[in-house]
C-alpha cells in the first residue's frame, strides 16, 4: 500500500507520466481511505475527530489528484522537457 502512495506521489512531484500517476492514485485513494480512515466506527470522541480529520485529508487530496489530472503537468515538468525535445 505504501509503495503506490510513494511511487505515484514521486511520479507526480517529478511530472513524469503524470496523468498515468494521478489515474493510480484516483483509483487507489478511495480504496486506502474507507479502509484506514473509518471513523464511524470509533465510540472515543477524540479517535473519532483524529479519524474523521485524516478521512476528509484523504478526501481533499483526492480532489487535487483530479486537478492535476484536469490540468495536466506544467512547464517545469519532465513530460513537458520530453515533449519539447521531440519538436526540435
Amino acid at each position: 500500500m505504501g509503495a503506490i502512495f510513494v511511487l505515484g506521489g514521486l511520479l507526480i512531484f517529478v511530472g513524469l507520466a503524470t496523468r498515468y500517476a494521478c489515474s493510480l492514485m484516483f483509483a487507489f485513494m478511495p480504496v486506502a481511505t474507507f479502509t484506514a480512515h473509518r471513523f464511524w466506527s470509533f465510540a472515543d470522541p477524540a479517535q473519532f475527530r483524529a479519524q474523521q480529520s485524516q478521512f476528509f485529508n484523504n478526501v481533499s487530496i483526492f480532489g487535487a489528484f483530479n486537478l492535476i489530472f484536469a490540468i495536466a503537468p506544467g512547464r517545469c515538468s519532465l513530460d513537458a522537457m520530453i515533449v519539447r525535445r521531440r519538436k526540435s
